[in-house]
């Protein structure tokens, strides 16, 4: 079973990203996190894996404290809570309907380049090219730049 920290940051995106255009399956009422309802989101994590929990105005409770009640009580991952709409995510046991993307090993950087025409950090400009350093009033030859204290739009002051 997946708990929020099981999910990596980038299955947490993915899952959200599916789970915008849901519609909610499941809705939390005045009487708040009940055993029924965890019944009935059961019933809905296993046939969808995914699903959007409406929490009513008038529910027991706050937000924070009835999404992580129901997704303690459902043995889901609580994705995301963006007003009073929770995202639950529960792969199914036998057959996972949503596959998650995998993680990606980042590549060791070993040393830095051999040669470097420029010390690190610095903002001047290359041999040869035609681009002004930065602060200079100049533009570059044949750039079509504007002169300080006018503006960029042709009969606008």
């Amino acid at each position: 079973m997946p708990t929020a920290t099981e999910l990596s940051g980038k299955a947490r995106r993915h899952l959200r990203a599916l789970g915008h255009h849901l519609r909610p399956v499941v809705l939390v009422g005045k009487d708040g996190v009940s055993s029924t309802l965890v019944g009935a989101t059961q019933v809905a994590l296993a046939d969808h894996e995914l699903i959007k929990v409406k929490l009513g105005e008038n529910a027991a409770g706050s937000r924070e404290e009835l999404s992580k009640t129901l997704a303690t009580q459902t043995g889901a991952a609580q994705i995301g809570l963006i007003g009073r709409v929770l995202l639950l995510y529960k792969p199914h046991p036998e057959t996972p309907k949503i596959e998650l993307p995998a993680e990606k090993s980042k590549p060791r950087r070993t040393a830095a380049p051999a040669s470097r025409t420029t010390a690190p950090g610095s903002r001047t400009a290359a041999p040869g090219s035609r681009t002004a350093a930065p602060g200079s009033r100049t533009a570059a030859p044949g750039s079509r730049t504007a002169a300080p204290g006018r503006t960029s739009a042709p009969g606008r002051r």
